[in-house]
């Protein structure tokens, strides 16, 4: 979204460079989503899912460095905390209580009901 103004002929953004990029890194990884979780390999569904979380968890802060965006790190540290502490909600729903169901995808699961990628998510 952009506005030209016409008396200087300017070009003005309605969003700031911080927000395109951020629009950009989660476009490139939704596309690399779809691809590394179509594609007809024969690797476990839980080990893709696992890879994806872990660049997503790895990239964020590198870029967020890279561009000076402080902000972004901030956000990132803030979801990491609530995933970990997400965890331990769903493997008591699992697995004491019996209303959560993760279905199997053949990764690591903690006391056989959450996949451990779920740290990460």
């Amino acid at each position: 979204m952009r506005e030209i103004n016409s008396n200087e002929g300017k070009v003005t953004s309605f969003l700031t460079q911080e927000e395109i990029d951020a629009i950009i890194v989660h476009l490139l990884f939704s596309i690399l989503c779809v691809f590394v979780l179509q594609i007809p390999i024969s690797i476990v569904q839980g080990l893709r899912i696992s890879l994806l979380v872990l660049i997503y968890i790895i990239t964020v802060p590198i870029i967020s460095k890279i561009r000076r965006y402080p902000e972004w790190l901030n956000l990132w540290l803030f979801s990491i905390a609530l995933s970990i502490f997400q965890f331990f909600p769903d493997l008591f729903l699992s697995a004491q209580l019996e209303i959560l169901i993760f279905p199997e995808d053949g990764f690591i699961r903690v006391f056989e009901e959450v996949s451990i990628y779920m740290f990460g998510l």
